[in-house]
């Protein structure tokens, strides 16, 4: 498809203020290291992978856990275990295979039922626990959840998650918009799940001249409990679709902690006519409100959302890019540097593929700007 353009380019990534109220982010140099794909089709242990969503890197084995959104429609919900060889320093075709799978277990500890979960974002703890979080189903009144499971799949319980997420009378997610992002905080006691786009009682969706405030809820692991809920603001729809009126739309994809209070956040847009295109972004809690209980934000004045920094525009690396959904930081390589790999859901679809994109990363960030409290990479 001739995808790769320039596949050793290294970019430094110097931060650039889009929240006048934001602290100084640190300056990361990034290098792009190459880009492997599964095509469409492609099968294991009797079941098509594709659908990829989460993807979550596990250091006890080096293998990362890839978690299909196959709603039990082509093959009984699960997840994937994947093995990408990084040894020589670059990615290149034919360095990710699939190396195991396992079906996702309903509470009676069953094959989800068709359409009844839409599964995204994904995390492993201590090589036991398995979190991952459902998109739901607006439009057959099915609510997003928030699930623990076994690294064999099983069933261990779900998460209660505050009323105004449930769809219905013109309130909740919206339909295929609503939780795609998880991540872990570093002390693994609380998980950050967060929508795509904002609930219908909290504004309008991202387009080309709305941006639409999304929550983050944070929850915790041991109780079960939520702890907090912060807002954070998509970009509008950066380009309009070709012709114009056709479908657009932008929203985070995905959320990758950087230290207990920043993450990597990535958005991702798609406008017909003209393709994909995914920021990361540098976000903070510091200075957020707190609206966990506020079962409408657009009846709640001056809501100080989460500090938004852009980090990277991946349009300019020169590859074409697909429908990018995760991201994990993955192992050192041999120079010392980390690595961070990011993964295309392909939806099934014929002219799609699962993508994924593989970037080194300096361990201290460049001496440009003051850099965040913390270890920046999660050791």
């Amino acid at each position: 498809m001739g995808r790769s353009v320039g596949m050793f380019l290294s970019w430094l990534i110097v931060a650039s203020a889009i929240d006048a109220a934001s602290a100084e982010p640190p300056a990361f140099e990034l290098a792009f290291i190459g880009e492997a794909t599964l095509r469409t089709g492609s099968r294991f242990a009797g079941t098509e992978v594709g659908g990829i969503s989460g993807i979550d890197f596990v250091p006890g084995d080096g293998t990362y856990v890839a978690l299909s959104d196959d709603g039990s429609r082509v093959d009984p919900a699960r997840f994937y275990r994947l093995a990408i060889d990084l040894d020589d320093g670059r990615l290149d075709a034919g360095d990710v295979r699939v190396v195991g799978h396992a079906m996702l277990h309903g509470p009676a500890q069953q094959a989800w039922p068709r359409n009844s979960v839409d599964p995204e974002g994904v995390r492993q703890v201590d090589g036991e626990r398995l979190y991952w979080v459902s998109e739901g189903n607006a439009r057959a009144g099915i609510g997003p959840g928030v699930f623990e499971s076994g690294v064999d799949g099983r069933f261990v319980r779900e998460f209660t998650l505050p009323p105004y997420y449930r769809p219905g009378g013109g309130r909740g997610i919206r339909h295929n918009l609503a939780f795609e992002s998880l991540a872990l905080s570093h002390d693994r006691q609380t998980l950050f799940v967060a929508l795509e786009n904002a609930l219908l009682q909290d504004g309008p969706a991202a387009d080309v001249t709305h941006p639409t405030r999304v929550r983050v809820l944070q929850l915790d692991i041991d109780s079960g409990e939520a702890l907090a809920e912060y807002v954070y603001q998509v970009e509008p729809v950066p380009l309009d679709a070709l012709p114009p009126m056709a479908r657009e739309t932008n929203g985070l994809v995905e959320l990758l902690a950087v230290d207990e209070r920043h993450f990597i956040a990535v958005e991702r847009s798609f406008a017909r006519g003209v393709g994909v295109g995914v920021r990361l972004y540098l976000a903070g809690l510091d200075g957020a409100d707190d609206v966990l209980g506020e079962p409408a934000l657009e009846v709640v004045p001056n809501v100080k959302t989460m500090t938004k920094v852009l980090l990277h525009d991946l349009g300019r690396l020169g590859v074409l890019l697909d429908n990018i959904e995760a991201a994990t930081f993955g192992p050192r390589l041999a120079d010392g540097r980390r690595t961070l790999i990011l993964v295309a859901d392909n939806n099934f679809r014929e002219f799609q593929v699962t993508q994924i994109l593989a970037f080194a990363l300096l361990d201290q960030p460049v001496a440009v700007v003051p850099a965040v409290a913390g270890d920046p990479f999660g050791r």
